[in-house]
């Protein structure tokens, strides 16, 4: 669509939310305290989904990776070096 918020075309009604539960890996969704997709959200979709894990950067917005870089790479590090 003309932008991330009016979605049109092929993709207007595409959504695999019923299939989350099918997902039976180590996941770790992220989001900032103000980013666009609110961090309620963020919960709703990794109840999801057994065993995922939510991390919400509290100074952050939609850009995590540069308003707390250090944060998330320790996270990422982390995350992945104990599912592994």
């Amino acid at each position: 669509g003309p932008s991330e918020f009016v979605i049109n075309g092929i993709h207007k009604d595409y959504d695999l939310t019923p299939r989350l539960s099918e997902i039976h890996i180590p996941t770790l969704f992220t989001c900032g305290r103000y980013d666009e997709m609110l961090p309620s959200d963020i919960a709703y979709y990794a109840s999801l989904i057994d065993g995922s894990e939510v991390a919400i950067f509290e100074e952050s917005s939609h850009s995590v990776l540069f308003d707390e870089p250090d944060k998330l790479f320790d996270l990422i590090r982390g995350f992945v070096i104990y599912n592994s």
